[in-house]
């Protein structure tokens, strides 16, 4: 214990540093199958009780290899086993060639007394509706929305939506209507949609939308640009008429990370997390400002460590139900020189709300936990979800390994009692 507190650095209060027990683990079984490169947590299927949607969205092979397609398996939260080929109660045979590496395109979206699942690619978007029990495929989506450039039609729900707009900027009604936020009382509707898209609603010059979330009554979302070093983040009202609109805060990462919200500062009004790729997370909580990410944040946690891949993911969830939301903050190459000292790599990091208007060193978390079933070449802790996964009206965390075990199967699993 002396040696990790002095490899973490000298700290009045060293974080609780220990591997946790999660409640339910699952890997995949397919070799480069990635397994948990994206989670949805909600109430799926037949039943209507709480299961999670894990993304595995299976790399190419050579020419001439297996080809397997993507898949989302639909896991009921206390499905007891070890292969998610063998507990899923539902199978979604995802074969579409817009699902890439790194998309985390699975939402859950409120429908009734159930959820339906949003599956997004770079080519289409699509809601299932439940149930989903048993083996289906996209192709048997209650919705699909294709991503058209928008001075054709695109079809939504039957309804033929004219996206005719100028060629010089991003369009606003295409943005509204992809994420369904402009649809009649009793239609589909996300709440906290975190969608990675690239879509031809553009040209190559102008920035194209990677990350989104519902912010209230009002759409976030993260652009990059294609031919420059800076990416941006954007909130845009509900009833925005153009890009003109929008408040944005720019970044000098390539692309963002992770997008969310939450109540970080405990003055009760949502704030927007943010994680550019560059080691740090924002924490903004005037959203009436624009600048740059910098300059805006009114927290700033930073890590000293560049490869650890610190913020790869974040998720807001209130892990100790003080009624306060926490940040747990993805660090999946973190202390990879501590696997000659028997201790694996791969660290998430948990830290209690609520945060001061400072800047934060990261290694103030209040618990890193890593996994001991971790082999040296495994990449624990990529991807987040949060939902009430047992049941018991607090919400549970959710991490999803994709790059993970022999072959890169990929695992997921889920955690109570973080603090």
């Amino acid at each position: 214990m002396i040696a990790l507190v002095g490899l973490l650095g000298c700290l009045e209060s060293p974080p609780q540093y220990a591997d946790a027990v999660p409640e339910r683990r699952w890997t995949g079984s397919f070799e480069l199958g990635r397994a948990g490169q994206s989670l949805a947590v909600g109430r799926f299927g037949s039943e209507a009780s709480a299961r999670i949607a894990v993304l595995a969205p299976h790399l190419t092979y050579p020419e001439g290899g297996p080809t397997d397609p993507a898949r989302v398996y639909v896991v009921p939260a206390r499905a007891v086993g070890t292969l998610l080929e063998d507990v899923a109660d539902g199978v979604i045979l995802a074969d579409s060639p817009g699902i890439e590496a790194d998309c985390r395109c699975l939402v859950a979206l409120p429908d009734g007394d159930s959820d339906a699942l949003g599956i997004t690619t770079s080519l289409e978007s699509y809601v299932m509706r439940s149930p989903l029990d048993g083996t289906a495929s996209m192709a048997d989506a209650d919705v699909t929305v294709e991503y058209m450039p928008y001075d054709e039609v695109a079809e939504l729900g039957g309804t033929s939506r004219s996206l005719a707009g100028s060629t010089s900027r991003l369009d606003v009604s295409f943005l509204r209507a992809l994420l369904r936020l402009d649809q009649p009382d009793g239609a589909v509707r996300p709440v906290a949609t975190d969608f990675a898209i690239t879509n031809n609603a553009i040209d190559d010059f102008n920035p194209i939308g990677t990350r989104m979330i519902r912010l209230g009554d009002r759409l976030a979302l993260s652009t990059y640009h294609p031919s420059q070093p800076v990416s941006s983040v954007a909130l845009l009202p509900d009833d925005a008429s153009s890009w003109e609109d929008a408040i944005q805060w720019t970044s000098q990462g390539w692309h963002i990370e992770a997008l969310r919200s939450g109540d970080l500062d405990g003055d009760g009004s949502e704030d927007l997390v943010v994680s550019d790729g560059t080691g740090t997370v924002f924490i903004l909580t005037d959203l009436t400002t624009p600048g740059t990410l910098d300059g805006a944040a009114a927290t700033r946690i930073v890590t000293t460590e560049p490869g650890a891949r610190f913020g790869r993911d974040v998720a807001v969830v209130d892990l100790d139900h003080d009624g306060q939301d926490d940040l747990v903050v993805a660090a999946p190459m973190a202390d990879r020189q501590l696997e000659r000292m028997g201790t694996p790599p791969g660290r998430f990091l948990v830290y209690r709300g609520p945060f001061e208007a400072r800047d934060y060193d990261w290694r103030e978390a209040d618990r890193v936990v890593f996994d001991v079933e971790s082999e040296p070449n495994d990449v624990f802790a990529t991807t987040f979800a949060v939902g009430d996964v047992d049941e018991d009206g607090q919400d549970e965390l959710v991490v999803g390994s994709s790059v993970w075990g022999p072959g890169q199967v990929g695992m997921v699993a889920w955690y109570d009692d973080l603090l």
